[in-house]
Order: C-alpha cells, then structure tokens, then sequence
C-alpha cells in the first residue's frame, strides 16, 4: 500500500471521529443547573400586632416600626417576583445554549461528512482508476478496471 492510500484511510478515520464526536455532541444532554435552591429565597412576612402606650412617643414609634414591617413585607413580595423572573431567564438560557450547541455540533458533522468525501474520493481515485499513457498518442487514454 502506498504512501497516498495511507494517508486516505487515516484522513477517512479521522473524519468518522470528527462525525462521533458531532453525534455525541448533538445527542448529549446539557447538565447545566435548571433550579434554583429554594434556601436561597428566604423572604417571609412580618407581623407586629398593633398596641397602644400610654405616652405619645412610644405609640409613635411603634407607628413607625409598622410601617418598617409593611415596607419588609412589601419588599419580600417584590423579591419573590424577582425571583420567578431570573429562574424564568436561566430557562431562556439553557435554550439558548442548547441551541448553540445543537447548532455547533451540526457544523461539525458536516465538517466531518466533508473530510470523510475528501479522503474518500481520493482513495477511490487512486485505488480504482488508473490512467494508461501511450507514448505515441497526446492524451491519456482512461482504462477503468477494479482490482
């Protein structure tokens, strides 16, 4: 075996490893994390009962930690719809990144189709088709055998 259908076959070989490893790429499944932990989000809801002091200032200032309790019970229920929100663009994200990696993985298959041609063609020329030059005749005379 020749030095040219050596390098074919090896050419053929990696080509079929560049289509697996587009395959495998394709049909693997992405283990990005799709959870958010929910001990992340401890928003909870405060309560204070409402009294009444017999000075003035006292009842005012119970008045303002009321209101310190609504404004944290406010921002808690903004915070879980932040929240929900950024779990809902993570899953926008693993979208994308699937996509992106279905899409590589499609050029790279085509990348390894093309070099397993390449190769190929080149194989069969060489192994297949031999060309028989007459000495007295200008242009080669194509004799088509299989061995």
């Amino acid at each position: 075996m020749n030095r040219n259908k050596k390098i074919c076959i090896i050419g053929i070989i990696i080509g079929m490893l560049i289509i697996g490893v587009g395959g495998y790429m394709y049909f693997d499944n992405i283990e990005i994390s799709q959870n958010i932990k929910e001990e992340e989000n401890t928003s909870q809801n405060y309560y204070i009962s409402p009294a009444s002091f017999g000075a003035d200032f006292y009842t005012y200032v119970y008045e303002g930690i009321r209101e310190n309790v609504n404004a944290l019970n406010a921002i808690n229920r903004k915070e879980e719809k932040v929240i929900e929100e950024l779990k809902n663009i993570h899953k926008g994200q693993i979208k994308i990144i699937s996509s992106i990696n279905r899409a590589s993985a499609i050029i790279i298959i085509l990348f390894g189709i093309l070099v397993v041609l390449f190769f190929g063609t080149k194989f069969l020329s060489t192994e297949l088709i031999k060309a028989e030059f007459k000495p007295d005749e200008k242009e080669p005379m194509f004799k088509w055998s299989l061995i």
